[in-house]
């Protein structure tokens, strides 16, 4: 899959309210651009390893889809906090937010995501290795149905504890994932919050729902 077919689909889908391009390496910001301008309905996009994406196609995106509720940007490398920032100002129904690998990504922009999507049920901020404590804390404050799990801390585990929302910060060495004392921190403003990444299933959200009009799946 090329730009030449996604962007006939943003000519050609003005009601687009899901796509998934995860893995079309050779997409770049020429054909996301394109559905951000023409597919203002936009509530869900999977770019995952679509690696010539840079803020410039996410910052239209988060300009223009107001309505979006769920973005994928895993192993987009040139992703910055610039664009992070856009979403939080232009996306406040923001539900989840995968920046996993985005290795640009500081507290500055997680903050703001804290600030501006109240409605957050889920960030992956896995092997973000210039995240901090601070940032996670903000989420924690902000975003009352996420959910954290970590196997690392001391909080007994059920299974009432594998819902839909989380934070993942696997990895991210500059936080702090085991200290009793901020595990408690954390959970005075959230009592359901622990500390990791839910099951796969858990994650997944169910599409069965989507009809063909609304709903694009590539790779």
């Amino acid at each position: 899959i090329t730009d030449a077919s996604v962007i006939e689909i943003a000519k050609g889908c003005s009601q687009l309210r899901s796509i998934n391009l995860s893995e079309c390496e050779e997409i770049t910001d020429a054909s996301v651009i394109e559905i951000a301008k023409r597919c203002s309905q936009l509530s869900s996009i999977n770019l995952e390893s679509c690696r010539n994406i840079t803020d410039a196609s996410v910052i239209e995106i988060a300009k223009r889809c107001s309505q979006l509720s769920s973005i994928n940007l895993e192993s987009c490398w040139k992703i910055t906090d610039a664009s992070v920032i856009e979403i939080a100002k232009g996306c406040s129904q923001l539900t989840s937010i995968n920046l996993s690998y985005c290795e640009e990504i500081t507290d500055a922009s997680v903050i703001e995501i804290a600030k501006g999507c109240s409605q957050l049920t889920s960030i992956d901020l896995s092997w973000c290795d210039k995240i901090t404590d601070a940032s996670v804390i903000e989420i924690a404050k902000g975003c009352s149905r996420i959910k954290i799990h970590s196997e690392n801390t001391p909080i007994t585990h059920s299974k009432e504890h594998w819902l839909p929302g989380y934070v993942k910060i696997k990895k991210c060495k500059n936080t702090n994932e085991t200290k009793k004392e901020e595990n408690d921190q954390y959970t005075k403003w959230s009592p359901s919050i622990i500390f990791g990444s839910p099951s796969a299933s858990s994650t997944s959200p169910a599409s069965s729902s989507s009809s063909m009009s609304s709903l694009c799946h590539f790779g």
